[in-house]
């Protein structure tokens, strides 16, 4: 009893200590890189891991259908007290005769018409199904990671902008006042500062929000604490990817999509499931040898054959049902093909058009931009530009720089996609260490 309280206790303790790491990935936080914080989310992704589980089992029905005997051999013992009868030339000096018969037997069953094979090649199609499921999941997982730190990023620097302009709103709102206070200003003046003042606390705390639901997202995926600090490094290298002619693109993302390549193998899969239940038509034999003591002293040696009746049942049903999948299994391919033009051909157009509207930008905007609004607060304290002009003209400037930063996050967000919906293998794009690391 003593020790098995010690090896729950242990037990307790070892779980603490893992749930605690797993809420508290210190490799996860602080300041990281995206391919740090895709192999995050890949390490904790239940999806990811139920795939790789899926093919493990996969693994495992292959060595099932790799045994040379569709079952374990059979053996049965009997045996038997044989007693003769009296007889009429019986007399009291004369004993009855017995003896002890018995029987050994060892029967096996064994494959016939090809099934042993048939079951390999259902086993191999279901593991290569399995494998290209776990690259589909790998690559959507990355693609939504990529996705979800582009997001978060858009939405931290929003934030920082409309607090710098909340700020900037608050010092117009003060000097105004202080112009009306001295008789050098109107008073409509001073309330409309205000009244963009409170409106700019109010969209500051609106982008709090949309950056703190983005973070939320990301660290779940992550499996991180919302309260620990996460700092993303900018990752200029999505922006730099390899453009294709339409045509080609599509071409390529029909033949690199690993999740149009599950829909095929499963057309396969089904098709052999087919093919296995027509042998099981005829069952399986089972064959028989045995020796027996019988008689009186009689020594045999036989042997027998035996195979079930299909008279009830047989696999009509069963074939009839796996044919219809199989034609289910067509008509998702085709589907699955459409989807796939549908997304690279919309991702191509997607990447091409926020790539014209991100140069679009001059490379110094921000930098004029932040001069400009400084200008601007001087202009309003010296008295060269009236009050209401100038929050018109700081209204086109915050939109400017608002624009900018949604550019930038749309257009690495069109290239992420591009990559996912051309098939394209993110985990060597993402997490492969280029020369410049």
């Amino acid at each position: 009893m003593y020790y098995f309280i010690l090896i729950l206790l242990y037990l307790f303790i070892n779980y603490s200590i893992r749930a605690e790491d797993l809420h508290s990935n210190k490799n996860c936080v602080g300041n990281q890189k995206l391919k740090n914080i895709i192999q995050c989310v890949l390490d904790h992704s239940p999806e990811y891991r139920i795939a790789q589980g899926n093919l493990e089992a996969s693994l495992g029905r292959r060595k099932i259908a790799g045994y040379a005997f569709p079952s374990n051999p059979n053996f049965s013992t009997t045996s038997a007290l044989r007693r003769g009868t009296r007889g009429e030339n019986f007399s009291l000096n004369n004993s009855i005769p017995q003896a002890i018969n018995g029987e050994l037997m060892l029967s096996q069953e064994i494959y016939i018409g090809g099934q042993r094979e048939i079951k390999l090649e259902l086993a191999q199609a279901d593991i290569k199904t399995k494998v290209k499921n776990v690259q589909a999941i790998e690559r959507s997982t990355i693609a939504q990671t990529v996705h979800s730190v582009l997001l978060y990023q858009a939405s931290w620097e929003e934030y920082k902008l409309t607090q710098e302009l909340n700020s900037l709103s608050k010092e117009i709102a003060k000097i105004a006042n202080l112009r009306f206070k001295n008789g050098i200003g109107a008073e409509m003046d001073s309330e409309i500062a205000l009244s963009e003042s409170i409106k700019m606390n109010s969209f500051e705390e609106q982008a709090r929000r949309r950056w703190q639901d983005s973070k939320t997202d990301l660290v779940i995926m992550m499996g991180v604490r919302f309260q620990e600090e996460l700092n993303v490094f900018e990752e200029r290298k999505i922006l730099q990817i390899p453009k294709e002619d339409l045509e080609k693109y599509i071409e390529l993302a029909e033949k690199r999509r690993p999740d149009l390549e599950v829909l095929e193998l499963e057309i396969k899969y089904s098709k052999s499931k087919i093919k296995l239940l027509q042998r099981e038509r005829i069952p399986n034999l089972t064959i028989s040898g045995y020796v027996q003591n019988d008689g009186f002293n009689e020594k045999v040696v036989g042997g027998k054959v035996s195979i079930p009746l299909q008279i009830w049942r047989d696999n009509s049903g069963e074939i009839q049902e796996a044919k219809a999948n199989s034609r289910i299994s067509e008509e998702n391919r085709e589907i699955g093909g459409h989807t796939v033009r549908f997304e690279a051909t919309k991702a191509w157009n997607g990447v091409d058009s926020w790539k014209r509207a991100w140069q679009n930008f001059p490379p110094n905007i921000l930098e004029r931009t932040n001069e400009n609004l400084l200008i601007l607060k001087n202009a309003i304290a010296t008295g060269k530009i009236s009050v209401k002009d100038a929050l018109l003209s700081q209204k086109s400037l915050v939109d400017l720089k608002s624009n900018y930063f949604q550019t930038k996050a749309n257009y690495a967000i069109a290239c992420n996609e591009y990559l996912r919906a051309g098939g394209m293998d993110l985990n060597e794009f993402f997490l492969k260490d280029s020369n410049n690391e």
